[in-house]
């Protein structure tokens, strides 16, 4: 497959548990369901779908016997393309190193995120202007869904509850399929 251009309007990041969820059959059927509405949106061209390099660091760590049927997967959407997010520090006028604006969105994260690979995750995704922040992490990421929002303006959710978003253009696929999850309360 051949990376596209993506509309930031109608995009969203997706994060590495989602895909080893879905690999080792982890994910709850409603959540597994709705992963595989996004990729068929996505094969479809109806959304677009960012990554981030670490993904492929993660997969990397995982143990042998699981790790090729998540590159096999991550094979049939490396059309995903993995946004830039550019350094923390910035060359002033004179040529100095200076602070650039984005290490304070890295601090916040950091003081929200326990985990220093979902910071980048978030970081990239909200460098690159991405609103939603597909994930299954309810430990580390959407039990701090509100913080992480304020801090970065991207939202965490899962697959169903993404689907299921009045702003997603997957909402009205939702409606009156038999089996979907219904529509998640936001809090």
């Amino acid at each position: 497959m051949t990376s596209r251009s993506i509309n930031v309007a109608v995009a969203a990041y997706l994060d590495t548990c989602v895909i080893s969820g879905y690999v080792k059959n982890e994910l709850e059927a409603n959540e597994r369901g709705a992963f595989e509405k996004i990729m068929a949106a996505y094969t479809s061209g109806r959304i677009d779908l960012l990554r981030s390099a670490i993904v492929e660091q993660e997969i990397a760590a995982i143990p042998d016997r699981y790790r090729t049927p998540h590159y096999d997967l991550l094979a049939n959407f490396l059309s995903i393309p993995v946004p830039s997010v550019g350094g923390l520090t910035r060359m002033g006028p004179l040529g100095f190193s200076m602070a650039n604006p984005l290490r304070r969105l890295k601090q916040r994260l950091s003081e929200i995120l326990p985990d220093e690979n979902d910071q980048w995750h978030i970081f990239a995704a909200a460098r690159n202007r991405v609103r939603f922040f597909i994930t299954v992490d309810i430990r580390t990421i959407l039990s701090r869904r509100e913080r992480v929002l304020a801090a970065s303006g991207v939202e965490p959710v899962t697959p169903a509850e993404f689907v299921a978003h009045s702003s997603s253009p997957l909402q009205g696929a939702q409606q009156g399929a038999p089996g979907d999850a219904p529509k998640a309360a936001r809090p």
